[in-house]
């Protein structure tokens, strides 16, 4: 019993001995925990700071930042707060006590276990953010600027409503200049196509000057329609429009009733599901047009200016403190004008101090009445304030041409004006450098809302209030005159004529009528012209008074070119839609740099436009007729850098190609030859900048694919401008190419690449170019026979392939059995956008997945038709070297909103997991796809069990979908709608 007692004591004491010898470590070890402590906070701090040079590193590129690296940096802080404040007691403490110093003791010990784990943590997230995703948005339905305002809401709802009555055919949206009315109509558009079953949206602006057919071919070009003939634009667009598809038409800045059906746009009871939303400064004009329901567009409440301006701005309280509340008083000022709080805060962006803000509120509350004239003087006066505080004289005058041009431009037309003018500053020597200047400068007229996007990157347009402005301006410093002078009393004084610095007018009736045989303007150096009489002809005399003259622009007119001769010092001409043949004078013009004859009608470049060895720029685009080019003209161009000859019939000839090679300062061209067998072998050996080439017989547009059986297929899910890249190239080659492509330094930074039947080609695309496409961005190949494959990986070559590529597009290729033959690096095919293919009759799926090779995150559209041995869309295959037990991790598309498959009879799957030798045990996968923000997971725990393309939940969804059909509308056609599923799904049951 005693030794069993005691044993019992022994056992009881060790149990306590343990946590009274760690209650007394702490005290024994005071100093040292409080060491520790001070070393890992330190490392810890470091740690803080490494992250947080990571997490502003992406934020400045615009990447989002995960959620747990925004956690673990707030926890940091809290404990590195916590552990200063624990050391900085211990250092301020002058008693040594042992109840204190153990509480400390121990605090600390903790502390240092708690930074050891954040330090552990940090480990776990190489990465603070995650990569940013750009959508493609189509044409000009890009609202990024839209703000949702409560005064504004109830507008857009109404709006939103009348879209969705199926009796309102015209809508419309009336206000004042700068409102706010094209941002709300393009919020609806934005809105429509997500929450209502909208097929199409289509905007185009209208202006003041109503061009019939630059409206249509806006129409056409949104559609995807092509015309034939002049005749036809009409009625093409009316048949196009009343369809079953349910289109809205924004029509925006209309200023005069328009005849809709005239345009091509049904507008009537047999309207079909075509919608037509207008915006107008007049509501008369709505009621004109019979719209149906008109909204009213009004001005911002002033909390809501307030805010606005603020975020523009750039402002923080406490800047509001220093400046003793001057911005608020600035403000007020702009009297809740969308567009004049934007331009005004954006030009006091930045600006601390208060003399600044001082002279503008003064500039605002004491606008000048000589200056802006009509309704809107005041806010014109107030966009007028940010002209003022653009910075140098080179933005100011590029500014001011810029409202000499029409809305949605093209920075290249902008450039041929700029440079005639020479109003770019010192050091620019080249074409290029004169690009990247411009662009610059139009990307800071931009930001500084003075100009507004256009369709794409290379066009940009101007509000109307802020061109009424910008002319007004022009008049007043540089002696600009326009259609909007006074016709009786500015145009009929020859005195002030003879100081007009510019002219230019969107037709010809103001000199038809006051001057037909010409001015007398010595110090003119820029006129630009339009015809809208058909009867006018430029009389041979006219330039007799314009002897300084720089820049001609003459847009569809008759003219007597040998009146041209007069103009020595002339440095840009622009005869665009010119009608005539015989260009043989413009050979006199030896200061010519930019001549631009597109869409004209001559049918010869003779020899002495040759003489013109000043010239830097030539634009031939589109001259249909243009079938000779005289010999030696090009190769007498020695400082060309840019040449256009797209769209030309050019008959070209092995010695006119050899021309090319002559011009050494060449770095941008267009070209098309039809004929590959006159390519010389060193043809384009140099690397060019910016160019569209193309070479074979190419009979259809860039959007269509020419087949075998001589019909064409339409690729219509995929929408892009082929403009928007800089280097495209076209091959469709009947001859032997190997050994010309080799030298063809092209490909080396193609961006836009279409391949037809090179029989050179023996087994992929990729050995066209070893290094691996490093630039291309879109591909397309189709009609070739001998293509295996597009990428080979199987072979050692030290590049990624294709790793900015965004489209690929297959068609007709009936030995393809593999897109990547074996695993690809992780970068290769990493940007993957679209992917459509085509009766490629042996491929079995788009791509294979391993462990090294797993998902292509910013994949966003799949078309896969007439592919009678496609199975499965995606597979995944084992690596020998992976271990069978290991578990594959999520194959994700968490991008992906566009699906189609069409014509599939095998197919059974959208992903599954195939069979190797070294994957017979079972394992489990997982995929997950995000289709517009619907989720849809499936899981398959076996090797040989394929994924279904629909798992229950989508079943369950579908007919969900048809029971609420049936409920909203009982006599609906139910076959229809049961269609929907089989017509771009076909499951092999």
């Amino acid at each position: 019993m005693e030794e069993t007692a005691g044993n019992a004591v022994l056992e009881v004491g060790k149990c306590l001995a343990a946590p009274i010898v760690r209650q007394f470590m702490y005290l024994y070890n005071y100093k040292s925990n409080f060491g520790n402590l001070e070393k890992e906070i330190g490392k810890l701090k470091d740690a803080r700071d490494e992250v947080k040079d990571k997490v502003v590193a992406a934020e400045k590129n615009v990447e989002k930042i995960k959620q747990q690296a925004k956690d673990w940096q707030r926890n940091v802080d809290s404990i590195i707060d916590e552990a200063e404040k624990l050391i900085q007691e211990k250092t301020n403490s002058r008693c040594f006590n042992l109840i204190t110093c153990y509480k400390n003791s121990r605090k600390a010990s903790k502390k240092v276990e708690a930074v050891t784990e954040f330090l552990q943590e940090k480990e776990t997230f190489s990465e603070v953010s995650l990569p940013t995703t750009r959508e493609r948005i189509r044409l000009r339905l890009t609202n990024k600027d839209y703000e949702e305002f409560e005064s504004r809401l109830s507008t857009l709802n109404g709006v939103l409503n009348a879209v969705a009555d199926a009796e309102a055919g015209i809508i419309g949206v009336y206000g004042m200049g700068g409102i706010g009315k094209t941002t709300l109509v393009k919020e609806v558009g934005e809105q429509a196509k997500k929450k209502q079953p909208l097929d199409e949206v289509i905007f185009v602006e209208v202006s003041n000057k109503p061009d019939t057919k630059r409206i249509q071919d806006e129409l056409a070009d949104q559609l995807g329609l092509k015309f034939e003939t002049e005749a036809e634009r009409a009625s093409k667009l009316y048949k196009r429009l009343k369809t079953d598809k349910k289109i809205l038409v924004i029509l925006d800045n209309i200023w005069e009733e328009l005849n809709l059906e005239a345009l091509g746009i049904p507008c009537g009871n047999d309207r079909g599901g075509c919608k037509v939303l207008l915006t107008a400064r007049d509501l008369n004009v709505l009621q004109s047009m019979d719209s149906v329901k008109n909204f009213p567009v009004g001005f911002l409440t002033e909390e809501e200016a307030w805010s606005l301006f603020k975020k523009m701005a750039g402002i923080v309280d406490q800047t509001i403190i220093k400046l003793n509340y001057l911005p608020n008083d600035v403000c007020k000022e702009c009297k809740g004008l969308p567009i004049v709080i934007t331009t005004v805060a954006r030009a006091l962006r930045n600006k601390r101090h208060r003399s600044q803000w001082e002279d503008a509120l003064r500039q605002l509350k004491m606008p000048s009445p000589t200056e802006f004239a009509g309704l809107l003087e005041k806010d014109y006066s107030k966009i007028a304030l940010s002209y003022n505080y653009l910075k140098g004289d080179e933005l100011k005058r590029t500014f001011l041409v810029c409202s000499l041009m029409v809305n949605d431009t093209t920075i290249l037309d902008l450039l041929k004006y700029i440079m005639g003018l020479d109003i770019l500053g010192g050091g620019i020597r080249t074409m290029k450098q004169a690009r990247n200047r411009l662009e610059s400068l139009v990307y800071e007229l931009k930001d500084s809302c003075l100009l507004l996007d256009g369709r794409t990157n290379e066009h940009f347009s101007m509000h109307d209030v802020v061109r009424v402005v910008a002319i007004t301006i022009a008049y007043r410093d540089e002696h600009v005159f326009t259609e909007r002078n006074n016709l009786e009393r500015e145009w009929r004084n020859k005195d002030e004529l003879k100081k007009c610095s510019k002219i230019s007018l969107a037709d010809t009736s103001v000199i038809s009528e006051l001057w037909p045989e010409g001015l007398d303007c010595p110090k003119l150096e820029f006129f630009s012209m339009g015809m809208k009489d058909s009867s006018f002809e430029i009389p041979k005399k006219f330039f007799v008074g314009m002897g300084n003259l720089k820049v001609l622009s003459l847009h569809d007119m008759k003219l007597s070119l040998p009146s041209l001769s007069l103009l020595i010092n002339l440095q840009t001409l622009c005869l665009n839609y010119g009608n005539f043949e015989d260009i043989t004078i413009i050979g006199e013009l030896r200061q010519l740099k930019i001549l631009s004859l597109q869409h004209c009608k001559i049918k010869k470049l003779t020899r002495e436009i040759g003489k013109l060895t000043h010239l830097r720029l030539l634009e031939l685009s589109n001259c249909r007729n243009l079938k000779v080019i005289a010999p030696n003209v090009i190769s007498c161009l020695l400082r060309l850098e840019e040449l256009y000859m797209s769209g030309c019939s050019i008959l070209w000839t092995v010695e006119g190609l050899e021309e090319l090679k002559h011009l050494t300062h060449l770095t941008a061209l267009e070209i098309d030859i039809s004929d590959d067998k006159i390519l010389p072998n060193d043809f384009l050996s140099k690397k060019l900048e910016r160019y569209q080439i193309s070479i074979g017989n190419w009979r259809f547009p860039q959007r269509y694919i020419d087949g075998d059986d001589g019909k064409y297929m339409f690729i219509e899910s995929f929408l892009y401008d082929e403009h928007a890249t800089l280097r495209t190239l076209k091959l469709k080659f009947s001859s032997v190419i190997k050994i010309w492509l080799e030298q063809f330094q092209c490909f080396k930074n193609v961006e836009f690449l279409c391949l037809d039947k090179l029989e050179s080609i023996k087994n992929d695309v990729y050995e066209l170019d070893k290094e691996g496409f490093s630039q291309l961005k879109h591909l397309r190949v189709h009609n070739n026979p001998n293509i295996m494959c597009i990428v080979d990986s199987t072979e050692c070559r030290p590049y990624d392939a294709f790793p900015l590529l965004e489209s690929v597009i297959l068609f007709n290729l009936i030995n393809l059995k593999k897109i990547c033959y074996g695993q690809p690096t992780t970068k290769s095919f990493y940007n993957l956008k679209v992917i459509e293919v085509k009766d490629c009759s042996k491929l079995e799926n788009i791509f294979s997945f391993s462990n090294a090779s797993r998902s292509l995150p910013h994949l966003q559209r799949i078309r896969v038709e007439d592919c009678e041995n496609m199975n499965e869309i995606f597979a995944v295959e084992r690596e020998d070297k992976v271990n069978k037990n290991e578990k594959i991790d999520k194959i994700e598309f968490f991008q992906l909103r566009f699906l189609t498959l069409i014509n599939l009879p095998r197919i059974v799957s959208f992903y599954s997991a195939a069979n190797t030798p070294s994957t017979l045990q079972t394992r489990q996968v997982e995929s997950s796809i995000n289709l517009q923000s619907n989720e849809i997971y499936y899981e398959d725990e076996l090797v040989d069990t394929v994924t279904p393309i629909f798992n229950k939940k989508v079943i369950c969804l579908y007919f969900l979908y048809i029971i609420l059909i049936l409920l909203l509308n009982p006599s609906c056609d139910l076959k229809f709608h049961l269609n929907l599923f089989t017509k771009n799904f076909v499951v092999n049951v």
